[in-house]
Order: C-alpha cells, then sequence, then structure tokens
C-alpha cells in the first residue's frame, strides 16, 4: 500500500554530479519540539496579532491569531523594559522559549532507542556519502548535529579517523563563514538563524554580547539586508544548475524567495528532481516558479513525521541498491543483477510493507554487517586500524563510495556479501533485520541468524568474538531476546556460505565462533557443522539456500 504519491525517485541524490541543496524547516522537527505546545504554556504578554498570518508559524489553539515570530516580538519588547545587565536580552528571548531549559532542543532526549529520528539519521548518511551538496537549516535545534555524531562523524574528528572522503561537519551559524570549515573533506550546515549549542556557547563566553537569534517577525524582514553576505553568495552559488530540495519548509521567509529570484536564470529547470518538497502541504508557488515547476512535478506529501521517516528510508535505500548494484556490475557478480534489478522494481513507490524488509536492511544489518567486517580485518582501509571502527552506536555509518577505481569485491567485499544475503530475499520467507541489527531474525520460529565474515585464509578473525560483544549486549536489551530458542551462524566471504570452504575449514570457524557465542544464548541452541561433511549436524550453520525453508 503506499503512503505518499511520488513524482520521481530523486535520481539526483541517487547518483549524478549535481547532488541538490537540501533546506530544512521547522517542519522536519516541529512534532519532536512541538512549538505550538511550548508556546500555549507560555506566560504570553499582551497577543499582538499576525501582521501577515500566511508567512507566519503556524497560529496555536490558544491564541489562533498569534504565531511563535510575533509572539517573540512582543515578548522582547517586554524584555526591553526591563533589560538584564548581565546578558544580553536575546538570551533572555531564548530562555522564555524554553531553549535552555529544554535538552529536546539538543537532539538528545526521548529518541527510539537511543538512536536518531529515520529522517535526520538517512539525511547525515546520505551527506557522508556525498549526495547532498549541503544543509541549509533555518531551526534552532541541534538533531542533525547529534545524528552527525552518532553515524561517527563529528565536529573535531583528525584525519585518517574515520572511512570515506567527508570525516568531519561544520556548523556555520549566522551569515559569516570565515573561520569555518571550507575543505572537501568536511560537510557544512548552515544555520543562518541561530543554534542551540551556538547559544550555549555565546552565553558562557559573551553573555553581555548579542547573539545569532533570529526569532521576531522583525529579525525576518531584516534578513533581507545580508543580500551579500558570506552564507547569502554560498547559496546563490551553490543553486547554480543544482536542484533543491525542500523538507518541512514553507518558504514563509521572504528574503530567500527574493535570493531565488535573483538567480532565477541559472536555476536547475531541466532534471526531473529540480524541485523537490516534502510537506504536509503545498504551498510553495511563490519559489516553485523560479525552477518552473509545479505541484504535480514537485510535491510529496507527508501527513506525519512518521511518513517523513519512511519516505528519506526509501530514499536511502533506492541509493543503497544502486551502489550495491554498482558492485555487483563491477564486481563479476552478474548472476546477481536480475534479483537486484526486480527489488529496485519493487521499491518503485515507498508503502508502509518496507518498512520491516529491505528499508531495515539498509538502515539495521547493513551498516552493522560493514563495522564487523572492518573490524574483523576482511575489509580493510588504508590507514585506519580494524580497532578504530567501533560496533557501536548502530549508527555508525561507513560510506558506499570508498573503492574508487579499485575492484569492489577485492575492495569492499563486505558489499559484495551484503549483495549475496540480499538476493538471498530472506525476507520473502519471514526473516527480519531490525530488532537484532546485524542479525537476521524469524518471530514465527523464535530463530536467531547471526551472519559472521570469513575471508580468503579461511581462519577466524582475532578480534571478531571480542569486538561483537557490545552487539550482543545491544541485543539483550530487545525484548524478543528471550524468546530465542535456536541460533544459527551464517558464514559469509565474498564467494557465498560455508560451503565455499573445505568442510575442516568450516568446522574450524563455526566451532570457534559457536564457542564464543554460545555462552551468550544460555537457552538457545547453537554449535557448528557435522564432523564428516558441510551439512548442518547437531550443531548448526545455516546456508543462504536455507534461509528460504525457514517454517
Amino acid at each position: 500500500m503506499t503512503f505518499v504519491v511520488i513524482p520521481h525517485v530523486f535520481p539526483s541524490v541517487i547518483a549524478g554530479n549535481k547532488p541538490p541543496l537540501l533546506v530544512i524547516g521547522a517542519g522536519l522537527s516541529l512534532e519532536e519540539i512541538n512549538l505550538s505546545k511550548i508556546l500555549d504554556g507560555l506566560l504570553l504578554v499582551e497577543v499582538v496579532p499576525c501582521a501577515n498570518p500566511d508567512s507566519c508559524f503556524k497560529p496555536t489553539d490558544k491564541h489562533p491569531r498569534q504565531c511563535l515570530y510575533c509572539a517573540a516580538e512582543a515578548k522582547l519588547a517586554e524584555l526591553k523594559q526591563s533589560p538584564s545587565i548581565d546578558e544580553h536580552l536575546r538570551f533572555g528571548l531564548a530562555r522564555w522559549l524554553t531553549l535552555f531549559n529544554d535538552d529536546r532542543w539538543l537532539g538528545r532526549v526521548e529518541l527510539p532507542l537511543g538512536r536518531n529520528y529515520i529522517r535526520h539519521r538517512m539525511i547525515v548518511r546520505l551527506a557522508a556519502d556525498q549526495r547532498l551538496a549541503g544543509i541549509l537549516c533555518f531551526n534552532w535545534d541541534c538533531f542533525l548535529e547529534a545524528a552527525f555524531e552518532a553515524i561517527g562523524i563529528s565536529k573535531n574528528a583528525p584525519m585518517g579517523s574515520r572511512p570515506g572522503k567527508i570525516i568531519r561537519y561544520a556548523v556555520v551559524v549566522g551569515h559569516n563563514t570565515q573561520g569555518s570549515a571550507n575543505t572537501s573533506d568536511v560537510f557544512r550546515i548552515f544555520k543562518p538563524h541561530g543554534c542551540r549549542r551556538d547559544l550555549d556557547l555565546a552565553l558562557k563566553t559573551s553573555p553581555t554580547k548579542e547573539p545569532v537569534f533570529i526569532a521576531t517577525r522583525s529579525d525576518i524582514e531584516s534578513e533581507k539586508d545580508h543580500v551579500n553576505s558570506d552564507v547569502d553568495n554560498y547559496i546563490r552559488s551553490e543553486l547554480k544548475g543544482r536542484p533543491l530540495l525542500v523538507a518541512g519548509w514553507r518558504g514563509s521567509e521572504p528574503y530567500f524567495c527574493r535570493r531565488l529570484e535573483a538567480v532565477v536564470d541559472d536555476l536547475d529547470k531541466s532534471s526531473t528532481d529540480r524541485l523537490s518538497v516534502i510537506d504536509r502541504d503545498w504551498q510553495h508557488d511563490h519559489f516553485a516558479k523560479f525552477f518552473a515547476s509545479s505541484e504535480d512535478e514537485s510535491f510529496m506529501k507527508v501527513g506525519s513525521h512518521r511518513d517523513t521517516d519512511r519516505l528519506f528510508a526509501w530514499v536511502y535505500a533506492h541509493y543503497a541498491l544502486a551502489q550495491l548494484r554498482e558492485v555487483a556490475a563491477d564486481g563479476r557478480m552478474p548472476d546477481h543483477l536480475p534479483i537486484l534489478d526486480a527489488i529496485i522494481t519493487e521499491l518503485s513507490a515507498p508503502t508502509r510493507s518496507h518498512d520491516d524488509t529491505v528499508l531495515s536492511f539498509f538502515d539495521d544489518f547493513l551498516p552493522t554487517w560493514s563495522r564487523l567486517c572492518t573490524i574483523a580485518g576482511i575489509t580493510t582501509f588504508k590507514g585506519i586500524a580494524p580497532h578504530r571502527i567501533p560496533l557501536g552506536p548502530r549508527d555508525w555509518h561507513i560510506p558506499f563510495e570508498t573503492y574508487g577505481s579499485a575492484d569492489p569485491v577485492i575492495s569492499r567485499p563486505d558489499l559484495a556479501t551484503a549483495i549475496r544475503l540480499l538476493c538471498s530475499q530472506a525476507w520473502d520467507n519471514g526473516w527480519r533485520f531490525k530488532q537484532f541489527p546485524g542479525a537476521l531474525w524469524h518471530p514465527s520460529t523464535y530463530q536467531l541468524v547471526v551472519p559472521l565474515p570469513f575471508g580468503d585464509k579461511a581462519l577466524m578473525p582475532v578480534n571478531t568474538l571480542a569486538a561483537i560483544k557490545p552487539l550482543l549486549e545491544d541485543w539483550r536489551r530487545q525484548p524478543e531476546f528471550a524468546r530465542i530458542n535456536q541460533v544459527q551462524i551464517l558464514l559469509l566471504g565474498f564467494l557465498g556460505d560455508h560451503r565455499q570452504l573445505l568442510a575442516q575449514q568450516a568446522e574450524a570457524l563455526a566451532q570457534g565462533y559457536a564457542s564464543g557465542l554460545a555462552r551468550h544464548f544460555p537457552v538457545a541452541r547453537l554449535g557448528a557443522v557435522s564432523e564428516t561433511d558441510n551439512t548442518p549436524g547437531i550443531y548448526s550453520l545455516i546456508t543462504l539456500d536455507q534461509l528460504k525453508e525457514a517454517k
């Protein structure tokens, strides 16, 4: 069942030399922050009707003619009547809006399983894979920064600390980019309206100096004065010939539309996804015309944040599938191309039924599997020791495009083995990837299959059992853990499962792995292959084919 109608499949995100610029508005995190509830709970000054309700935030139930911008305008005027000598008025305004006493603004609380919301996680993974040109965020919250850090990209990462071209992120607050990182290994987030973390720092270091905190209607109107700022010039430069992706943003800042109009002759007007709008309602005619686009060509209506999560997970799955197909095409795996093409066709539109199957393969299984293969030494990255790759947190991400012109099967055997597992189409027989990241769970039979890697030498990697301990601890927290009644090992190498090994090699690997895992599953049955051949015996090894035989 399709949950959202899509006019295109984001070709500029999935491939191409001109990935889009992403513009994020309050709608992307509004439900989590719940500005309307915050505003309703505040002790408001005299109600000031919105001067232009069409350009305001959605009014609240208690104050149907007042929005956040107008309420902040009135509160700032009140603060000016009794100014503090200890801090600038803007800090008082931020405190009134709960920025300093509500850690939701930091993106660190009320997250599912301590993770990031799917939409933020998928956005930063795409950024890490250089499938976004940059992010312009009009929000004060720090969900994106928290998501970057969860996938392993920090603000101060040293060179050689992680795989991939993007190793750090930088946040540019306000309109002056001087002193901010501007190199190919840094992904930049532009926050012209301010940022909770920046406010924390400013309050600590310069409490009487005016911080960057755009919150009132007058502030928004004054933004037109920044027509030649560093950020403004960057945006105009980046938008030339590049698609625009909008998420949760109505374009209510009139100055931004004037920026678009100033470069209208240079805007992309031909690509399929030149303009993409993900929002609850279409209110974007005012800048869609600059891209020669329309609602039918651009709009993806989402009813809730859950829909937005699914949509971004679907976009990322499409990108990941394209990357795996490229590995299969370049890596001597032609037999798998028809199956991958069939899966891509199956995902021609985002549906609710994909939540726990293909989408969770890319969100939950593959990131864990890639890290495990690196820790085990099966996959290597130049200059990065295996112990530098953590198995957790579960969001930690290794980008796809790390092998360049090299043979991907040799350079990224983790991806080659993932292709073999994905093409087994195990989910068609009830296997799930979400409950136990890095493993396969069959909820009907209470079976857990633990894929473990082997390389050319068919030796048990020394680091593997120690490395998967954090993963096992994570699994223990899952409600289904106590229901596991059988654990099987799926040995995976770039040529396939344990049948590609000599019987003695498979037995030695399986026994070694089983002895290390058995104590973590005191109730479930677990072991190795039989002593005589490569068939499962008392101790069960499972093959890729047998995943299709689960009952």
